[in-house]
């Protein structure tokens, strides 16, 4: 019970977001997964496993337990998590929402507190984050896992042997 009133007045919270305007953490949270991770993952080529309220809902969860480390702490979640993906769709993952790619995303979705970097561990947070989304992901109705599949299906030549892969 505790903990849960401690979740709900550090969801309650107002938050700067941006240099003057405040707003409740809970909301800021809310529009950050439906407006920022939503659009952005689609935009990519990949779905999420669940709805917006669970996506809000779990990212809250995660910024809460993480919000005192510096270092990047585990917090398992999601389907990726446990199911046995291939190495490949991970790189292709990794090749197709690079460092860039969330940099610029985190441009325009890192202007509240928890995720800033002139906090304290908003660096972290953001790991945090994109290791999580990675766990939420959809692989198997993501355009981009067809893509990974027919890359893997194209190694094979007639004799059913694996011809050198060709680049992505």
């Amino acid at each position: 019970m505790k903990m849960h009133m401690e979740s709900e007045n550090w969801l309650n919270e107002e938050v700067y977001v941006g240099a003057l305007e405040t707003c409740r953490r809970r909301a800021v949270i809310w529009r950050f997964a439906k407006y920022g991770i939503i659009p952005f993952l689609k935009s990519h080529g990949y779905t999420l496993d669940g709805d917006m309220p669970k996506l809000s809902c779990d990212v809250a969860s995660l910024l809460f337990h993480n919000r005192g480390c510096r270092l990047v702490c585990p917090y398992e979640y999601g389907v990726n998590a446990q199911n046995d993906y291939s190495i490949e769709h991970k790189q292709h993952y990794n090749h197709v929402i690079d460092y860039t790619a969330w940099e610029k995303f985190w441009e325009e979705w890192s202007m509240w507190e928890d995720v800033s970097l002139d906090s304290s561990h908003g660096f972290y947070r953001r790991i945090d984050i994109q290791d999580y989304i990675w766990s939420e992901i959809q692989l198997a109705t993501s355009p981009q896992t067809r893509i990974v599949e027919e890359h893997i299906e194209g190694y094979r030549n007639e004799d059913g042997y694996r011809d050198e892969p060709e680049e992505f």
